[in-house]
């Protein structure tokens, strides 16, 4: 006899409170976004975030948005938090803010992601909402392993008689990293040969690209160009640790269809190789 869940989880509405200023253009995908959220408010400051929840805003979702390093202050954050402790914190960082890890500055106890992943983390978020799911990380591991571990197989790109896997490039000269996106382009169903920069020429024609660029000035627009010539028609994505809205111009003048900063997240990767793909036709089921 079949179960019948006469329960069913319902979808999470969530709150959001945006606090800082989201005047950057870094953050125009994110202004975007705020008109379409049905519930939400966006304050400059942290003592307005505190004046709204003792107004009577109850947010699931507090999203510090920093364009600079310590715009927002901690103490600030702390009252903000001890006023409504349920909420989840995000904190959006600019460009200016990318080394902050590895000066301890971050945000303790806050989810953390760049100005560039808002858009996957978002679709993300509202997708786990509408099962009834609010997100969680095992604070115990790495970024990258728990982006590995959460993804779900590609099982719609999974390799058919008439749908092969479709083909991969890593190309980069960091052999942990190199290792690492091997790993995630299979999770995502593809085909995958790692080659290091000056062996980039020995494949071609791969239906996505990713160039892992340790620095950007020890890459050449030259080396992505020539690059991007052997594999014409599929999807380029550079990955590099520091890029600056100028360097992701030049990058998509040399031929990228994305430029993603490090550590990149697996949906961000995802999103910026299946939307390319999936207007050529050349994933299965496509």
């Amino acid at each position: 006899m079949a179960i019948v869940n006469s329960n069913p989880i319902p979808r999470i509405e969530h709150a959001w409170l945006f606090v800082g200023d989201l005047g950057s253009d870094e953050f125009a995908a994110l202004r975007a976004d705020l008109s379409r959220l049905p519930t939400q408010r966006a304050v400059a400051n942290l003592a307005s975030g505190v004046a709204d929840i003792d107004d009577g805003f109850s947010p699931t979702w507090i999203v510090l948005v920093e364009a600079l390093p310590r715009a927002l202050r901690r103490d600030e954050l702390a009252r903000l938090t001890e006023r409504w402790p349920l909420a989840r914190v995000l904190r959006v960082a600019g460009s200016w803010c990318e080394s902050e890890r590895r000066h301890g500055w971050d945000w303790p106890g806050a989810w953390r992601i760049l100005w560039h992943q808002w858009p996957s983390w978002l679709a993300q978020t509202q997708s786990q909402a509408e099962r009834g799911e609010m997100p969680a990380r095992q604070a115990t591991t790495s970024d990258e392993e728990s982006w590995l571990v959460d993804a779900p197989p590609a099982t719609n790109r999974a390799a058919s008689g008439t749908n092969p896997r479709p083909r991969a490039l890593v190309v980069g000269d960091d052999a942990e990293q190199a290792a690492w996106l091997v790993k995630a382009c299979v999770r995502l169903g593809f085909d995958v040969q790692h080659r290091r920069s000056t062996e980039a020429a020995e494949e071609s024609n791969c239906a996505a690209v990713v160039y892992d660029v340790a620095f950007p000035q020890s890459t050449s627009m030259e080396q992505i160009a020539v690059c991007r010539q052997s594999h014409p028609a599929g999807a380029f994505v550079v990955l590099c640790g520091f890029p600056r809205t100028d360097d992701v111009a030049r990058w998509q003048a040399a031929g990228a269809t994305a430029v993603l900063a490090k550590p990149v997240r697996l949906a961000d990767l995802d999103c910026a190789l299946m939307q390319k793909l999936a207007q050529q036709s050349v994933l299965p089921g496509v």
